[in-house]
C-alpha cells in the first residue's frame, strides 16, 4: 500500500517536472524568437524619450531588481503637498535605482576644463551619452554576504565575537 501510494506520487513528480521542464523550453524558445526578430528589435528597449512621453510625472525613479525583490510605497501627505517614501530590500541581489528628471538636462560628470579640452581637440563639444543619473555604486553579489535579518539593526552588523560589545553603545 505505502509502496503504491510512494509509486503514483513519484509519478506526480515526474510529470510535474516534465511539464515545467516543457514551459521553460516555451519559454527560452519565445524569448530567442522575440530577440531574433528584426522587427522587434526597436521595441525591445526604452530610452528616456519614451518614458516622457508614456509618463506625467516630472520625477521619475526607476528600480532594476531580481526576482524577490520587495518594494514598498509609502505616500505621505503634508497639507496639499504629497511626497512618497520608497523601501527596497534585497537580501542576495543589488538594486539598482536610477532618477529620471524630465524637466532637467542630462548632465555629464565631466568638469569644465576637461570639456573645455576635449572641445579644443575635437573642434566641437562632447555630448553626455548617458540617459540616466545613476543613484549609487553598482554592487556585487559579494557585497550582500553579511545581511541582516528582519530582527538586527545596524548596531549588528559591527557585533564581532571577539570584541567587546559593551563599548558601543547604539540608539
Amino acid at each position: 500500500e505505502r509502496l503504491h501510494r510512494a509509486q503514483a506520487h513519484l509519478q506526480e513528480l515526474e510529470d510535474e517536472s516534465t511539464f515545467w521542464t516543457e514551459k521553460i523550453r516555451l519559454i527560452e524558445r519565445s524569448i530567442a524568437n522575440t530577440l531574433d526578430d528584426i522587427t522587434l528589435k526597436d521595441l525591445l528597449y526604452l530610452t528616456r524619450e519614451d518614458l516622457c512621453q508614456i509618463l506625467d510625472d516630472d520625477v521619475i525613479v526607476l528600480a532594476e531588481g531580481l526576482n524577490g525583490t520587495l518594494m514598498k510605497i509609502n505616500e505621505i501627505q503634508n497639507g496639499e503637498k504629497i511626497s512618497h517614501q520608497l523601501h527596497l530590500q534585497s537580501r542576495h541581489y543589488p538594486v539598482n535605482l536610477k532618477l529620471l528628471n524630465r524637466n532637467s538636462q542630462v548632465t555629464s560628470n565631466t568638469t569644465d576644463d576637461q570639456r573645455q579640452n576635449s572641445f579644443d581637440e575635437s573642434g566641437s563639444p562632447i555630448a553626455s551619452t548617458e540617459p540616466f543619473i545613476t543613484l549609487g555604486e553598482m554592487a556585487e553579489p559579494d557585497d550582500y554576504h553579511n545581511v541582516l535579518d528582519d530582527t538586527e539593526g545596524v548596531c549588528d552588523l559591527y557585533d564581532d565575537d571577539n570584541d567587546d560589545v559593551t563599548a558601543m553603545t547604539c540608539a
